[in-house]
């Protein structure tokens, strides 16, 4: 797992949470990171060998 070039999130700042109609809006807070399963670009999590997918269960599980 390593951090996102380009994160979607920020890991800092506030969450300025406010009401807008029905629905509540906040700034984006969190760790945005990307899971590298394979070597091999073409590859999928399907095509995989069991014990590298197990793995890679493994991190995702811990990582949340």
């Amino acid at each position: 797992m390593v951090p996102n070039k380009f994160p979607a999130l920020g890991i800092e700042g506030e969450l300025d949470r406010e009401g807008e109609g029905l629905f509540d809006k906040m700034n984006g807070i969190g760790a945005h990171e990307v899971v590298i399963e394979s070597p091999n670009h073409l590859a999928t999590l399907a095509t995989l060998p069991n014990v590298p997918s197990r793995m890679c269960s493994g991190v995702i599980a811990t990582a949340c």
